[in-house]
């Protein structure tokens, strides 16, 4: 190498050395040229992509007469022997449950 650089001008191995890194400089400005093209195109098609779609909206009413109605009640009753309160409570639910037969509901419905 001792050889070329002794044969070779100074201003030829000036020349050289800016053409090197130019060709460097280039080489690395192409690089970033060609990433940039490719992050566009990816863009461009998923941008294409998302513009495809199909959109489907509805809408129904159904009117129907109720057949089913829920009716919850308690009966509590506080009394000074277990056996009067229990006697009670029996009562009051017999007589809940003939209110709601007398109204139409059948004894198949109430739970």
């Amino acid at each position: 190498m001792n050889f070329l650089q002794n044969n070779v001008p100074q201003n030829l191995q000036k020349i050289t050395g800016y053409l090197i890194v130019l060709l460097i400089f280039g080489l690395v400005l192409s690089s970033f040229a060609i990433t940039l093209s490719y992050l566009a195109y990816a863009k461009n098609q998923s941008d294409q992509v998302s513009t495809r779609q199909i959109n489907v909206s509805g809408e129904g009413k159904v009117a129907v007469k109720p057949d089913i109605a829920t009716f919850t009640a308690s009966v509590v009753t506080q009394a000074e022997k277990v056996r009067t309160a229990q006697e009670e409570n029996a009562q009051r639910s017999n007589r809940i449950i003939e209110f709601t037969k007398a109204q139409g509901v059948a004894e198949k419905d109430l739970k």
